[in-house]
């Protein structure tokens, strides 16, 4: 009985230590670490709100043996109406002296980037975030997995 007690007292205190404010997390993983520039990596997410804003974040594994300082990508979103936003956005991954800005586990560098901030979304229903590299080379290496977070903004 007490070991029932604690195996359901830890699930419980676990599974609270979630982020409450996220509402959508998720990755993708880049086969053999490389980046072709005609492999788009997509994520569908739903949106139950029109009133609240959102934050949405970056995440970028690569290892340390990632040539360039800098990922550009395109970026498009998909509304529920079929209306497509697309941008080009550039991450920066290391400093001017060439030290990578990312948390560093060994040889692989974690990115968490803040690309959209405070967006609200005009409709309900599912939207699609799509990135394809947009790098001067079709083949992105060193690239282990692409992902995003979308939280509920902070207003100040």
């Amino acid at each position: 009985m007490n070991k029932l007690l604690y195996i359901f007292i830890t699930s419980l205190l676990l599974s609270s230590c979630g982020d409450a404010d996220i509402v959508y997390q998720n990755s993708k993983v880049i086969e053999n670490n490389t980046w072709n520039k005609n492999e788009a990596v997509s994520f569908d997410f739903d949106i139950n709100d029109t009133v609240e804003f959102y934050d949405f974040y970056f995440n970028l594994r690569t290892t340390n043996l990632y040539e360039w300082s800098n990922l550009y990508m395109f970026v498009e979103i998909g509304s529920p109406e079929e209306q497509f936003n697309i941008d080009t956005v550039e991450f920066s991954l290391a400093n001017s002296v060439g030290e990578w800005t990312g948390v560093s586990s060994g040889s692989i560098i974690n990115n968490k980037i803040l690309f959209i901030s405070k967006k609200r979304f005009p409709a309900l229903g599912t939207y699609k975030l799509t990135f394809n590299q947009a790098m001067r080379q079709d083949d992105l290496t060193e690239v282990m997995d692409v992902g995003i977070i979308i939280k509920k903004a902070v207003l100040k």
